[in-house]
This record gives structure tokens, C-alpha cells and sequence, in this order.
């Protein structure tokens, strides 16, 4: 069965890579809607509509399920959009549940989108698990836009994550939770603010389980395993790496994309509610690496085209050869898609365990 993973940017990765670990063995497309990202700052009515088209195209895809890897996503258009399509529809939300059960005494901090802390859904979970009122809330949109540029430790991340926890005093938490996808690429930045005793959880170990409970699937073995970065790197560092390239046209010029990697890479990945009044919700969006484009997303319908990479070794390559991928926006070269997946995932795997 095809497995649809979608997100409006990179984040979304975060929960396709954990996919990668516990169900190696199944056939993924993945979803970038990077010409609307962020979504953290769009309007209900704009995310629904966002989704239900990138809905309809995954299903003209072949896929029998899909998992909304945003939160912010899930929390607006979950609903509408099990509504309108007969087949299993995944969602995220903060992993409150977990941080709430497996801790005591202390409080717990949610960072997520300000969409997804304004929407009912997270009140509503709150309301349900949060019995003793230990649960406060932080949006954080500009790590979006961070994660967006891979931008991920610089100066300016580091100060950014500071200044926004500095209203809070850090000794009262036990735990952080990480309530937006692309949150996941900057643990090393709230460790450094925390400290090593304070937990760090994400929902996409939770989501993937429910994944594959719903399809009747096996999760691997191995899933919690943490590979040494050398087995990640292709073994056949001399062959030439055949990579399929899956571009949506337009009438005018093709802007998308999406990489579906060579089978010759074998190995796989096993491995209450205080809300920041400091806020801006508007604040302008920062440049993306995909810059915006009038492109109707109606025209998705994808072919596809043939290119060698010479030097596979030089990528690091992870195993992705059961994923395509659709990153809209920009126009890059196959060499550069690749570096560029290959970064991101690299980037996650380090983050998994932190």
C-alpha cells in the first residue's frame, strides 16, 4: 500500500523519517506544500483548502492512507477532510497525553504554531488529560521559518528559542513538548536552554504506531535502533545512483518535484494553558528556500525523468528508495534535490535520540 505524508514544509519529514524506522518496508509519497508554508499563519478557510487539494492529488496518486503531518493542519482541517475522502486520514497533535502520564510534579511546556494553540482541538485535549492544570503554552512561529531556510544553529535560532522561554522559569518544567513538526530540527537549542533532565517529546513515534495499527502493519524489529552514521552512507560508493525524478508541469514551466532513490541503497533506518502574550502573529514571513509562485496547485499531475548522480558516497545517501517526493516552489537541479533530502534526513537522524 502507498502511504501519503503530507505537511507544508519540511517538518513533515520529521514524521516520514520515523516512518522510515518502524515501517520500513512501505511505499511512501511525500507531500511538501512549501508554497504556502507557513501555515501557522494562514486562516482556517485558506489551510482546508490547502489540504483537500493536496488530499484529492495523493489519492489520484494511489495512496490508501495518509497521515496530515501538521499540526497545525490537523488541528484546522482533520475533519473536513475524513469528510470528504473514504479512506483512513491520520493527524498530529501535541504529545500531551504522554508528557502528562509519564511525569509528575513538575509543569510542561507546548511550543506549537499560533494556529494550533488558538484552535479548539488543543483545548479540548488539554481539557481531557490536563487535570491538574500543569500544562502551559508557547507559540514559537518563527522556528517554522527557521526550518525553512535550514537554518537550524545559528546564532540567531539559539537567541531566538532563548528569548521566547526567558518569560518562563526554566526549573519549573520536566518537559517539553513539540508541537509542530518542524520544531523537531532544533533539540539541540532546547537542551542548551534546559538542561539535559528536562524531557523533550514529539509525536511522531505515537502517529506512526497508530499508523500502523490502523493498516494492520508490523512494526519493524528494528525500529529503535540507532544506526552508526557509516551505515547510512551508501554501500556502493562506486556505482553510479539512478535517481527518478517526479516533475508537476504547467502550461508555461515545470516547478516541482519529487525523488524517488535507487534500490541501491540497502540499508535501512531502524534505529492553565499560559499562552505567550508576546506573540506576533503577523509577523512577515521570512524568505524561503522556496520562493512563492502563482502556480495553480490543480495542475499536479506528475511525469517523470531519468538522471545519474555520480559519487553517490559524496550524499550520504539514506534509504529512500520506497519515497517520492513533491516539493513545490522552486526549481532545482536532481543533484541539488538530493543534497538536499539527504541533509534533512541526515539532520533528523541525529535528532532522534536527543
Amino acid at each position: 500500500m502507498k502511504i501519503g505524508i503530507f505537511d507544508s514544509g519540511i517538518g513533515g519529514l520529521s514524521v516520514l523519517h520515523e516512518a522510515y524506522h518502524q515501517l520500513p518496508d512501505q511505499e511512501y509519497i511525500f507531500y511538501a506544500d512549501t508554497e504556502h508554508v507557513p501555515y501557522g499563519l494562514k486562516t482556517p478557510e485558506q489551510i482546508i483548502s490547502y489540504t483537500v487539494e493536496i488530499a484529492e492529488f495523493l489519492i489520484e496518486q494511489g495512496v490508501g492512507a495518509i497521515v496530515v503531518a501538521c499540526n497545525t493542519a490537523t488541528s484546522v482541517a482533520i475533519k473536513e477532510l475524513r469528510r470528504r475522502f473514504d479512506i483512513p486520514i491520520l493527524g498530529m497533535e501535541p504529545a500531551v497525553k504522554p508528557a502528562v502520564e509519564g511525569t509528575e510534579g513538575k509543569r510542561i511546556m507546548v511550543i506549537a504554531t499560533p494556529v494550533t494553540i488558538r484552535e479548539d482541538k488543543l483545548k479540548d485535549l488539554l481539557h481531557r488529560v490536563d487535570e491538574n492544570h500543569r500544562v502551559d503554552l508557547l507559540a514559537m512561529p518563527r522556528l517554522v521559518e527557521f526550518a525553512e531556510r535550514e537554518e537550524f544553529e545559528s546564532p540567531e535560532v539559539y537567541k531566538y528559542v532563548e528569548d521566547q522561554f526567558s518569560a518562563f522559569d526554566k526549573d519549573r518544567y520536566c518537559a517539553l513538548v513539540l508541537g509542530c513538526t518542524h520544531f523537531n530540527y532544533f533539540k539541540p537549542a532546547y537542551r542548551k536552554y534546559f538542561g539535559e533532565d528536562t524531557l523533550l517529546i514529539d509525536g511522531n513515534k505515537g502517529t506512526v504506531r497508530h499508523l500502523a495499527d490502523v493498516l494492520s502493519l508490523d512494526i519493524s524489529p528494528d525500529a529503535d535502533k540507532k544506526l552508526a552514521m557509516s551505515t547510512i552512507i551508501s554501500p556502493d560508493a562506486d556505482k553510479k545512483l539512478a535517481m527518478s525524478t517526479i516533475i508537476s508541469p504547467d502550461a508555461d514551466k515545470r516547478l516541482s518535484k519529487a525523488d524517488t532513490i535507487s534500490p541501491d541503497t540497502d540499508e535501512r533506518l531502524s534505529n492553565s494553558a499560559a499562552t505567550s502574550q508576546d506573540v506576533d502573529e503577523k509577523q512577515s514571513k521570512s524568505a524561503s528556500i522556496y520562493p512563492n509562485t502563482d502556480e495553480k496547485q490543480s495542475n499536479l499531475a506528475a511525469k517523470s525523468q531519468n538522471k545519474a548522480i555520480e559519487n553517490p558516497s559524496e550524499h550520504n545517501i539514506l534509504c529512500l528508495r520506497n519515497t517520492k517526493y513533491f516539493f513545490f516552489g522552486k526549481e532545482i537541479s536532481d543533484e541539488k534535490t538530493l543534497n538536499h533530502l539527504n541533509r534533512l534526513h541526515l539532520r533528523l537522524e541525529e535528532m532522534r535520540n536527543i
